[in-house]
């Protein structure tokens, strides 16, 4: 089984790009399949959409890269100041709260250098996008209150409507998998109660108690 598993992660590291003998391979395989699952948590849930284009694997190479001190670049949360550093050095500098975070104008200067900056003209042109902003309705799509509707999705926009469909949500698993969930819905409860009922502010684990509604429209 683990010959069979290894093989298996080794075609899907090669399908993103990454050597499946480097030594932050796992982490970039972990970081391309994240960013599908972790889309299904919460963005499908409370966004439009959840692409984004700086979540691809080439980027977070950059963070897995060494910084002079050994540490990753990533570690420091210095992925977004590189990438910043390539398109422009002073915008890379600020004083940020926590001191290791800020840059001088010479740090940003070098990192665009070992980067292999500054971009060119042509690399630096405008995002590819389609269709018309304008043409984009407001509210949700038909496609999603489909599968709302499909799911049972409370019509009524309250905390105590939605703490009562994942409660209801629970018959739809089994064994283990249903105490842990309990676990999520009472935390959920206790986000709300925090956040005076604010669904929004209640944040994952009410939306992936309620995601689970998903499965009544499948069965």
């Amino acid at each position: 089984m683990r010959d069979a598993l290894d093989a298996q992660l080794k075609v899907s590291a090669a399908g993103l790009g990454v050597d499946a003998g480097a030594r932050n391979a796992s982490e970039l395989y972990y970081f391309g399949y994240r960013n599908g699952l972790h889309s299904g948590a919460e963005h499908i849930g409370l966004h439009m959409t959840g692409i984004s284009p700086l979540q691809n694997v080439a980027f977070a190479q950059l963070g897995h890269s060494l910084g002079p001190d050994g540490r990753f670049y990533g570690e420091c949360g210095e992925g977004i100041l590189s990438l910043t550093a390539l398109l422009s050095p002073p915008a890379a500098v600020f004083d940020y709260d926590t001191p290791r975070h800020s840059w001088t104008l010479n740090d940003a200067v070098n990192r665009q250098r070992d980067l292999g900056g500054p971009l060119s003209g042509p690399e630096t042109s405008p995002y590819a996008h389609f269709g018309d902003p304008e043409r984009i309705p407001q509210g949700p799509s038909q496609l999603a209150l489909a599968m709302a509707r499909a799911a049972g999705f409370p019509d009524e926009y309250s905390s105590a409507a939605a703490l009562r469909y994942s409660q209801e949500n629970l018959e739809l698993i089994a064994g283990p998998l249903v105490d842990i969930y309990r676990e999520v819905i009472a935390n959920a409860r206790w986000r709300l109660s925090r956040a005076q009922g604010d669904l929004f502010a209640a944040e994952l684990p009410l939306a992936r108690s309620m995601m689970l509604g998903l499965f009544r429209a499948v069965s």
